[in-house]
């Protein structure tokens, strides 16, 4: 799968493994998030779920923004790798994000057969959000919220949509998670909708809306508050601690997670259009201490 769509799936199983399990329809009362460590065939890490009990095992939730021709051998390959390493076999789940990661030949199996024998079977199972109701999103599990821009709603409700997962948000979610949530939701909002249309639909939405759910419109509000003189920058904490944890969910595609000393110099930094510079700064440098040496 293409970024950005790979890294704000990967946080989304961060934020709450078990909303993942449950809304996978899987029973399991313990489950965590595990590096699949895999990177003989990856250079990017998988996030994979353990989940813990007599039985044990994993599960692969892969999502697919693009026609890969290749998806369906990947999951086999990781499934096997999986099994290797941990020593536990593999659930795996093809989350299709849009219709254009629609294939043919994505059925949910493959069959191998050799000299007229059945040399092997991987089974796998296939969500495709365009056809999930959205309520299955809205009124679902926090964790799978920011899909809801993708699911199944005709495109003039997307002002309502986004509404309602602001409120979910609200009432519902940490500071963290709701940078994340509000950011991950944008992003998969831009796979469907163009750039204009999400902009000016978000401008006709509450003025709550406008200033917390789109990373761009933050963006631009934090340059303009840098052109003038005398604002009291730091006013809007809720902003700034929005604006930090985007800066970190973007960098760490890039750059991978900080350790514990560059999040304290993080912290640091009080006003948000020192962060948006950051994250202009981004696709130019190849380490935390590159990024840092900017401010």
């Amino acid at each position: 799968m293409s970024k950005p769509y790979d890294a704000a799936a990967k946080t989304l199983l961060e934020i709450n493994p078990q909303d993942w399990v449950d809304f996978l329809g899987i029973k399991a009362d313990r489950v965590e998030v595990i590096d699949a460590d895999i990177a003989t065939v990856t250079a990017n890490a998988d996030k994979v779920i353990r989940v813990k009990g007599i039985d044990p095992f994993l599960i692969n939730i892969e999502f697919v923004s693009w026609s890969d021709p290749n998806i369906a051998t990947t999951c086999l390959d990781y499934s096997v790798l999986l099994t290797r390493k941990h020593g536990l076999f593999v659930l795996t789940f093809q989350v299709l994000l849009h219709k254009k990661a629609n294939r043919r030949d994505i059925t949910g199996r493959i069959e191998y057969v050799v000299n007229g024998s059945r040399y092997l079977v991987f089974e796998y199972d296939i969500i495709r959000v365009w056809e999930t109701p959205v309520e299955t999103f809205l009124e679902g599990k926090l964790a799978t919220l920011a899909l809801a821009p993708l699911a199944d709603f005709p495109a003039r409700r997307l002002p309502s949509v986004l509404r309602r997962i602001e409120e979910r948000i609200e009432s519902e979610a940490t500071p963290k998670q709701a940078a994340e949530l509000r950011t991950d939701a944008y992003v998969f909002a831009g796979l469907r909708f163009s750039e204009k249309k999400l902009e000016s639909l978000m401008k006709g939405a509450s003025k709550q809306m406008k200033n917390s759910s789109t990373y761009k419109l933050i963006f631009n509000e934090g340059r303009e508050e840098g052109r003038e003189e005398g604002r009291d920058e730091g006013r809007d904490e809720q902003k700034l601690i929005t604006t930090r944890e985007m800066l970190i969910h973007f960098a760490m595609r890039r750059l991978g997670s900080p350790e514990e000393r560059t999040r304290v110099r993080l912290e640091a930094i009080s006003n948000v259009p020192e962060l948006v510079a950051l994250i202009d700064k981004l696709e130019s440098v190849e380490t935390w201490e590159d990024l840092l040496a900017i401010t």
